[in-house]
């Protein structure tokens, strides 16, 4: 394993620690019955050689930490801002081909978690509660304790998005004054930003500018809480 490898896994592996020092002390209980199309029990995958110390100590962090998670009724009692927090892309592995996430055990087999029946378009899964993808101009969200997958949004003009809470979205369609424009020698106009609310079923149009922002950038480098303000109770 490299220096840099050794080390960003260190480094995880502090911050998993103090995690599980300050994780909320709600027993989880069963969520609602799972929506998933294809779950496997069984390891469908070896990875050669197993994993390192580092490695099979942040998956022993984990496997201890997540015995304390939230039910899906406890973690969807309030809204809360969906920001990475480095569980996802160390503990689950997105196969982009497959459409599938699978799950590192500490033998270092990947156990199925969920594969889609449709290929995936984007996806957002480094965060220790809920996983989002877009499919056929579909949002999903998979709450990982219990594999609970659901359709939250459908929108057959939607060219992207980003999470922002665990109600609400970004998304964006494209911009009309860009119609008929050639992208290789015309000036192309940024999308059109909209948030959508899955709780409320509402949507509204997100103009950067009044929120303070030149720009989204793509969405993606911008937190949610620089673009979406949760309201208050």
């Amino acid at each position: 394993m490299s220096k840099n490898r050794i080390f960003l896994l260190f480094t995880l592996l502090l911050f998993l620690c103090g995690c599980s020092m300050s994780a909320q002390g709600d027993s989880a209980s069963a969520g609602p019955p799972s929506l998933s199309s294809r779950l496997a029990d069984s390891t469908v995958q070896t990875s050669p050689g197993g994993l390192d110390e580092q490695e099979a100590a942040i998956l022993k962090t984990y496997e201890r930490l997540s015995k304390e998670n939230l039910s899906y009724d406890a973690y969807f009692s309030q809204e809360r801002y969906w920001e990475t927090d480095g569980w996802g892309q160390a503990l689950f592995v997105y196969h982009d081909e497959e459409a599938a996430f699978y799950k590192k055990e500490l033998d270092g087999a990947l156990s199925l978690l969920y594969a889609h029946d449709m290929p995936i378009d984007r996806a957002y899964w480094d965060n220790r509660y809920l996983f989002y993808f877009l499919s056929d101009h579909c949002i999903y969200r998979i709450f990982v304790p219990d594999c609970q997958v659901e359709k939250v949004y459908e929108n057959p003009r939607m060219s992207g998005f980003f999470p922002l809470s665990n109600y609400a979205i970004l998304f964006t369609v494209p911009n009309p004054e860009n119609e008929g424009k050639d992208e290789e020698h015309d000036r192309i106009e940024p999308p059109d930003y909209f948030i959508y609310h899955t709780k409320e079923d509402e949507e509204w149009p997100l103009i950067p500018e009044e929120i303070g922002l030149d720009s989204i950038g793509g969405s993606a480098i911008r937190s949610a809480r620089e673009i979406y303000e949760i309201p208050s109770p």
